[in-house]
C-alpha cells in the first residue's frame, strides 16, 4: 500500500462493529469507508479506489465469502482483512488466498493496528 493516506472500507451488518473500526482507524490517519452489506460494498467498490476491504463474514444478503471472491476477481490490487467470529471460515479463505489476514472478534484493535501497519510496509 501506498505511503498517502490509505483507504479502508469497512463492511459489517453490525453497524457498532463499523463505528467502533471507523471512529478508531479514523483517529489513526486512515481514510474510511463504510458498508453495511456485501451488496453495498461492491456498490462502493464500483466507484471508489480502495487499498483495504475490513470485511465479515456472516452478514445479510451477500456472504463475506462471496465478496472477498469478487472483489479478487475485479480488483486484485485489493487487499483484504476478515474479522469474524467464525475462525474456520476464517480460516478456509485464509488457505484459498483470499485473504491478507484474520482477525477474531472480539477484535483487540491493537492486533488490527498492527495487521495494518504489516501491509503497509510490503
Amino acid at each position: 500500500m501506498a505511503s498517502e493516506k490509505i483507504k479502508i472500507l469497512v463492511v459489517d451488518d453490525e453497524p457498532d462493529v463499523v463505528d467502533t473500526l471507523k471512529n478508531s482507524l479514523s483517529v489513526r490517519g486512515y481514510e474510511i469507508l463504510n458498508a453495511y452489506s456485501g451488496e453495498q460494498a461492491l456498490a462502493i467498490l464500483e466507484t471508489e479506489k480502495v487499498d483495504l476491504v475490513l470485511l465479515d463474514i456472516i452478514m445479510h444478503g451477500i456472504s463475506g465469502i462471496a465478496v472477498a471472491k469478487v472483489i479478487k476477481e475485479r480488483y486484485p490490487h485489493v487487499k483484504i482483512i476478515v474479522i469474524t467470529a467464525h475462525p474456520e471460515a476464517g480460516e478456509r479463505m485464509l488457505r484459498d488466498t483470499l485473504l491478507e489476514g484474520l482477525i477474531i472478534k472480539p477484535c483487540v484493535l491493537e492486533s488490527l493496528y498492527d495487521k495494518l501497519l504489516e501491509l503497509q510496509a510490503n
